[in-house]
């Protein structure tokens, strides 16, 4: 626990849509923004999720087969959609979604994220 840092995460508006993004945090563990995800994940083949078989359980949706055919799943950034109460989100195919969908849909999976150090 003690290499993961605290980071600063900046909640910025939906760049396309303008919609605010909230107020900034300090967090150990976030998720993704749209532009952290495309920097940190340049292509939409790297950014497709095979979601765990906990996930499957607990009730992502899988788009094709299960995890072990190649089935893969939605999964949330925390970037606002183009309204409030929609986040964005990646589509089975990679692909960064902007405009968001509701954010109480319980089938999309979360893939957290966090920054550890070395010292």
């Amino acid at each position: 626990r003690a290499i993961i840092k605290i980071t600063t995460v900046v909640n910025e508006k939906n760049a396309k849509y303008g919609t605010l993004g909230g107020e900034n945090t300090q967090d150990k563990i976030f998720l993704l923004s749209i532009d952290e995800a495309k920097k940190l994940i340049k292509d939409d083949k790297s950014r497709i999720c095979a979601p765990t078989d906990y996930a499957i359980e607990k009730g992502a949706y899988v788009i094709g087969k299960t995890e072990k055919d190649g089935g893969a799943c939605w999964w949330w950034l925390r970037s606002p959609g183009n309204e409030t109460d929609r986040a964005a989100y990646i589509f089975e195919t990679g692909q960064v979604v902007d405009i968001g969908n509701r954010v109480y849909r319980e089938d999309y999976g979360i893939r957290p994220v966090m920054w550890i150090t070395q010292d």
